[in-house]
């Protein structure tokens, strides 16, 4: 007599494994793509470096995004870098200083689109404060100009709205003003 039993396709316990595995693969695959799509969040700082009350330190950008506008100095972190480490790395290789790291000022996110409305880029940038310590300042890396300014140039000089922001929240948590145009007032007098 023959046995019955459910009928079953040849290997069929490897041949599910087997869809399983490729289904975790392709899922694997996708998730590494979407990770290093260059258009999802990138995480990076950027510093409000003083010398003194009376001058602080802007770059004016050597590449994209935002190329040939003045910002402050800064970059992406590398991986198994701590914010702290990336920013005093970046600073040196863009304008040569060796600066003290102080307090979080905020985080920000820059989001550029593209004429399209498609997103172009996207860095999610922790700003802190820093005092200068050694170095003369000189533009390297991707950096075409760097020079000291006064608070009040520096708000004239670069465009985004929220650098300005990040640049009066850092001198009134150093020097106790809210306005860095202030500092002109101060300087002349009453």
């Amino acid at each position: 007599m023959a046995k019955l039993g459910r009928a079953r396709p040849p290997d069929s316990s490897n041949s599910t494994r087997g869809m399983r595995r490729n289904g975790l693969i392709s899922a694997m695959i996708a998730l590494t793509k979407s990770v290093m799509n260059e258009n999802l969040p990138k995480l990076g700082v950027g510093a409000v470096i003083w010398r003194g009350p009376d001058a602080l330190l802007l770059i004016r950008r050597g590449k994209e995004p935002l190329l040939g506008q003045w910002s402050l100095p800064g970059g992406t972190l590398e991986p198994g870098e701590t914010l702290r480490a990336a920013l005093a790395r970046e600073v040196a290789e863009e304008t040569g200083l060796e600066i003290e790291i102080g307090d979080l000022i905020d985080v920000v996110d820059a989001i550029g689109r593209n004429a399209d409305g498609t997103l172009a880029w996207h860095y999610v940038i922790a700003d802190f404060s820093a005092r200068w310590l050694a170095g003369e300042a000189a533009a390297a890396s991707d950096v075409l100009e760097c020079r000291w300014v006064s608070p009040e140039e520096a708000i004239r000089l670069v465009s985004w709205d929220e650098t300005r922001r990040i640049i009066r929240m850092s001198a009134k948590r150093m020097w106790g003003f809210d306005n860095p145009l202030a500092v002109m007032a101060r300087k002349s007098g009453p």
